[in-house]
């Protein structure tokens, strides 16, 4: 099986990968060519707590989103890409992400796509009704560069991208303390 990225959605989603020291995720809109097959027309980021191995989507973000998808008068639907990166690490299918996968039973079938900072790219689709499947895929990408593009990314991330606040510990005689959150 064959997916296609559009050159702006790889060039957004470059960006969004690059811009973050650690991992990030979001969504896609999928549509279907002439021929049948799968194309990655856009994608975007929410507001979202990331680390060096995780990304945790805010769940009113991805309300808001879906929100704004309807007064637009966009189709909900055709938003059936999850994406994130694995940063520095390779691109394979952790635990956690097939768990994410096995647990998005709302869409007819999903598509899912994990990238890094060397633009490597694992996809797979999954459907789950009548039957539950999945195959593995290619990727078909045309690059294209957009210095713009990047500048609102860059934006973007900056206002949605934050990385969990971790409690400050200070030694004390008795042992560490909590100084703060």
């Amino acid at each position: 099986m064959n997916v296609q990225i559009t050159p702006y959605a790889w060039e957004k989603m470059r960006h969004y990968v690059d811009g973050c020291e650690g991992e990030v995720s979001g969504m896609g809109k999928v549509e279907k060519n002439e021929d049948g097959e799968l194309v990655i027309t856009d994608c975007t980021i929410f507001e979202q707590s990331v680390s060096g191995a995780h990304s945790d989507i805010e769940t009113e973000a991805l309300a808001k989103f879906q929100v704004e998808l309807v007064q637009k008068g966009e189709d909900l639907s055709l938003w059936k890409l999850w994406w994130h990166s694995h940063a520095t690490m390779g691109v394979f299918w952790s635990g956690t992400d097939t768990s994410t996968i096995d647990k998005s039973t709302e869409f007819e079938f999903l598509v899912s796509l994990v990238t890094n900072h060397k633009h490597e790219i694992k996809c797979r689709v999954d459907t789950f009704k009548p039957l539950r499947l999945y195959a593995d895929c290619t990727v078909e990408i045309q690059e294209e560069y957009d210095e713009a593009l990047k500048k609102t990314c860059e934006d973007e991330i900056a206002k949605k991208v934050k990385k969990p606040a971790y409690p400050a510990y200070k030694e004390s005689r008795a042992g560490f303390i909590v100084t703060g959150k």
